[in-house]
């Protein structure tokens, strides 16, 4: 599953001096032109972007964390059900609008800063978790909150960080709406992990996806639970504790994609991609779909059924971010 990074730097490596810099030059040339073309569209900086750069994968620690006392009293996972191709459809379908719609001045330049690093260097070595989350980070997610701002226009802006716990450790990284804390406004949960600790329980992770009901532990069972279902576990916990309906894996040799069903406690899941290109394509459309049932519940919030559904629910508090 490393293929795409160890194929990658091989190819970086055996470029020549006047390879790289031909081929840094018409990249710099390509974005500078989007910029100062008035119909520059989105498309067309997805084009640039979606190359995604390799990292030397290093052998690292593939301990996975332990159950909390949190994830030991969430409800069920009921079911897990594998649609292969469900985020690339939302590609395809997005396409047209991609295609057509130019994108404005104000949101160009800081679409123009990810646009202008190179695509083919090496991100350097990925010896810990930290490594891989500054890479999606970076390479991915912030460029791809970026385009998503500039599709939807709003005065709230978008944000990808990690956020931060009352000891101000930093989590987990978040795609959510900056200066709203109520819940519903983290739009996607993102679970990252090492090449190593995926290469190592990704197969048994994936494998809990082929059951027609998810082996879904009780809470004295959980302790004992193999890594594979700690993983599940907790991305149900971001899921469940942020009342988000969008989530992603991310690891540099497979990412998922992950939908909770409407007013269920099921999920669909992805195939497995171990080639990151087309990566911000993909999560562009991912959180463009979140935000987009976003403003559905949050319409629907305003209705009496809805008002008496939201009391219902108990309260909550998102995590810091800075």
């Amino acid at each position: 599953m490393a293929s795409f990074h160890h194929e990658k730097v091989q190819r970086r490596q055996t470029m020549s001096q006047d390879e790289i810099t031909q081929y840094n030059e018409a990249h710099i040339t390509a974005a500078l032109e989007w910029f100062r073309n008035p119909q520059g569209t989105v498309a067309q900086a997805l084009e640039l972007l979606d190359p995604v750069p390799p990292l030397v994968l290093e052998s690292v620690s593939t301990a996975t964390k332990g159950v909390s006392e949190a994830e030991k009293g969430l409800p069920s996972l009921k079911k897990v059900t594998m649609t292969a191709d469900w985020i690339d459809r939302k590609v395809d379908e997005r396409q047209p609008a991609f295609q057509s719609l130019a994108v404005e001045q104000q949101y160009k330049s800081n679409i123009l800063s990810h646009l202008l690093r190179s695509r083919i260097e090496i991100q350097g070595e990925e010896f810990n978790e930290k490594i891989t989350d500054d890479f999606h980070l970076h390479q991915i997610l912030v460029p791809a909150v970026e385009i998503a701002q500039a599709v939807r226009r709003e005065a709230s802006p978008l944000t990808a960080s990690p956020a931060h716990n009352q000891s101000n450790i930093t989590g987990d990284l978040f795609v959510y709406t900056k200066g709203k804390r109520e819940r519903g406004f983290i739009w996607v949960v993102i679970e990252d992990k090492t090449s190593s600790v995926f290469a190592k329980h990704g197969r048994e992770f994936l494998e809990l996806v082929q059951h027609d009901t998810f082996p879904f532990p009780q809470p004295h069972e959980m302790d004992g639970a193999p890594a594979g279902m700690r993983m599940w576990l907790q991305i149900w916990s971001q899921i469940v504790m942020y009342d988000a309906y969008f989530a992603k894996v991310f690891s540099p040799i497979g990412v998922l994609y992950i939908r909770r069903q409407l007013d269920s406690n099921e999920l669909v899941v992805s195939w497995l991609y171990d080639n990151l290109d087309g990566g911000v394509s993909r999560t562009l459309c991912l959180i463009l779909d979140a935000c987009e049932q976003g403003d559905q519940r949050a319409a629907h919030a305003l209705t009496i059924p809805g008002r008496l559904a939201r009391f219902s629910k108990r309260g909550g508090s998102c995590p810091e971010f800075r």
